[in-house]
């Protein structure tokens, strides 16, 4: 069965869709069929992460329309994959900055379904209409967050929204994290942030310079964040396994402070 995973983030900026292009390309690394599908229409921002943003030209909505099949609206990525041993595909569904209802995502998304072992769906930030249409058709949502607290904030009040879906799981991916910061109270570390907003950790994801300086994914094959990925697609796929720890032992006296904030 086909799971769709909503990757979400209460504020922009905290590296989603990053998170949801990267785990598409572990998940196909990984050997599945994966289907990532932008469902952010104001930006493409996976277009872009994919550096398709000069080779798509059908969406989602062109599909509904019959102005293209489903299969033309499929492009492929991660060619650098082409050669996968473990016979993984990856595909990108773009809104192609057309708005579409919920019946119309529904329907297309069910016909990839069949095409696929995972959609990942990277949606806009925020509690927005998006969200909640996204919400209503996924099988799953990963909540991305950075170790800031505005960003824990945020992140914090749509796991209340996501709370109102039947939802198979909901998860937590903190992005960005720093050892260092958690060593010197700088920051809390992602453990403590998962018992802060009580949504299971499933990804600890450090900070990397070759993919935040990069304009697309393509360093993900040689960086430092390529076990964190993996052990984030495994956990994805089988529903339990190890995050990838980038904490160390730390001083006290930040966690204080943010729980003030929470209460």
């Amino acid at each position: 069965m086909c799971k769709k995973v909503l990757i979400c983030s209460g504020k922009g900026g905290v590296g989603k869709t990053t998170v949801a292009a990267n785990l598409s390309l572990a998940l196909c690394a990984a050997g599945y069929k994966v289907i990532a599908a932008d469902c952010d229409y104001t930006l493409n921002n996976l277009e872009i992460a994919f550096n398709l943003e000069n080779t798509v030209k059908y969406g989602i909505a062109d599909c509904l329309s019959g102005r293209v099949f489903l299969g033309g609206a499929l492009y492929p990525v991660a060619k650098h994959l082409r050669n996968n041993p473990n016979g993984g595909s990856l595909f990108l569904l773009s809104s192609h900055g057309c708005p579409f209802e919920k019946s119309e995502l529904s329907e297309t998304l069910s016909l990839c379904s069949k095409l696929a072992d995972y959609i990942i769906i990277d949606s806009r930030a925020g509690q927005t209409e998006e969200l909640d249409t996204v919400a209503s058709i996924a099988t799953d949502a990963i909540i991305v967050t950075t170790p800031h607290i505005a960003a824990i904030r945020d992140a914090d009040k749509v796991a209340a929204t996501l709370d109102r879906y039947e939802l198979d799981s909901v998860s937590l991916a903190v992005n960005r994290v720093r050892a260092d910061h958690i060593e010197n109270s700088k920051a809390p570390a992602p453990s403590e942030i998962s018992s802060l907003i009580r949504v299971p950790l499933s990804a600890t994801l450090p900070e990397d310079d070759e993919i935040n300086l990069s304009a697309t994914v393509s360093p993900f094959v040689k960086s430092r964040s390529q076990e964190a990925y993996k052990m984030f697609a495994l956990l994805t796929a089988n529903g339990s396994g190890e995050v990838y720890q980038c904490e160390t032992a730390r001083k006290s006296g930040i966690m204080s402070r943010f729980k003030e904030l929470f209460n």
